[in-house]
């Protein structure tokens, strides 16, 4: 799933980027990207479950000292998620009034 909407998502914003002067193209990639059940903040309510599910399974065999060790990771992933949650509503703000977009170099969804 992170690897298939990771790519999804570069595809959609780098769509975007190319066609700025459409602007329900850009606006209908950026909502691919980030709109509820978008991309972006699906996969990081998935890597929150996950962390969820995963620390269950630990609890169920291993003492809970180190739990906090394992689900780093997990934490860590959905961080950097929700930094481009907020991007994309910034690229999203920008657009609206300048009719730009960030470069797209700055935009791999990890």
């Amino acid at each position: 799933m992170k690897i298939q909407f990771t790519s999804e998502m570069n595809s959609y914003y780098w769509d975007a980027y190319q066609n700025q002067s459409d602007p329900a193209r850009v606006e209908h990639d950026l909502e691919e990207i980030m709109e509820t059940n978008g991309r972006l903040e699906s996969l990081r309510d998935a890597i929150t479950q996950l962390r969820k599910a995963h620390a269950e399974a630990w609890l169920r065999e291993n003492h809970s000292y180190w739990l906090d060790n394992v689900t780093v990771r997990y934490d860590n992933l959905a961080a950097q998620l929700q930094a481009k949650v907020v991007a994309v509503i910034e690229a999203r703000r920008q657009y609206s009034t300048t009719k730009t977009l960030p470069p797209r170099n700055s935009w791999d969804f990890l």
